[in-house]
């Protein structure tokens, strides 16, 4: 694993349990992109309803590498398009 050097913080190196998600000052910093998996653990769905929704077009992604990401302000735009869907069926 590679360490990240951590100037003037007591504290332990990064995990793949504990990812490096703190500023400097030690306030946590909220994700941005979120894998797939974290994306529907956040909506709860599961992983494959997830890619379904994906490749359906109705949760945008991003791509960084081979990696896909979901964006929180994606996330937050397919609740709001579930809404939207909820309401009009009513």
């Amino acid at each position: 694993m590679l360490r990240i050097p951590q100037r003037g913080l007591e504290s332990e190196p990064p995990t793949r349990e504990r990812p490096l998600d703190t500023a400097t000052a030690g306030a946590p910093v909220p994700r941005r992109l979120h894998s797939v998996e974290a994306a529907a653990a956040l909506i709860g769905i599961g992983r494959t309803a997830t890619y379904d929704e994906i490749r359906l077009g109705r949760l945008r992604t991003v791509r960084c590498g081979r990696r896909r990401l979901v964006p929180t302000e994606w996330i937050d735009e397919y609740v709001e398009l579930l809404k939207r869907e909820a309401e009009a069926a009513a």
